[in-house]
């Protein structure tokens, strides 16, 4: 299969440094597993519609089966919010967050926003996740990482 993987940019630096570090990951993660991973984070935009634009462009330019997109944030506890397109990335979403209650998320939510551009331009399965978490430790990362790896590598 071949993964868009992207961290989402609207965040702190500290978190966005987070996210990325996720992002880098799972793409060698996937790569490793033997899929293809695509980065479709974009470098400076004039602006986060421009930004978007190109996401859309890259993801089905490479014609993706799954886009996903991680936020990670801090916060005093542990959510996940998830957004998705498609049957098969609404049946990852509730797995994953079946899978982070392990990690004692307090919270997970599923959303089908098809306003959200993402999600109504890319042509493939989409699956956007906001993670919220109190512990930035490198292994948390790790972990939630191989936890939404082994869902969504199929």
């Amino acid at each position: 299969m071949k993964y868009g993987i992207d961290a989402m940019m609207n965040c702190l630096e500290e978190e966005l440094t987070l996210s990325h570090y996720v992002k880098e990951y799972m793409i060698n993660r996937i790569n490793e597993l033997g899929h293809i991973a695509v980065n479709c984070e974009v470098g400076k935009s004039k602006n986060l519609g421009e930004s978007l634009y190109n996401k859309v462009k890259i993801a089905n330019n490479a014609r993706v089966d799954l886009f996903f997109s991680i936020k990670i944030s801090l916060a005093k506890t542990s959510s996940v919010v998830l957004y998705t397109k498609g049957d098969a990335a609404k049946t990852m979403a509730e797995d994953i967050i079946k899978s982070l209650d392990e990690l004692k998320f307090s919270s997970g939510n599923i959303v089908s926003d098809s306003k959200l551009y993402l999600i109504k331009n890319i042509k493939a399965e989409v699956l956007l996740a906001e993670i919220e978490i109190n512990d930035a430790d490198e292994e948390i990362l790790k972990q939630i990482s191989e936890k939404i790896l082994k869902i969504i590598v199929i």
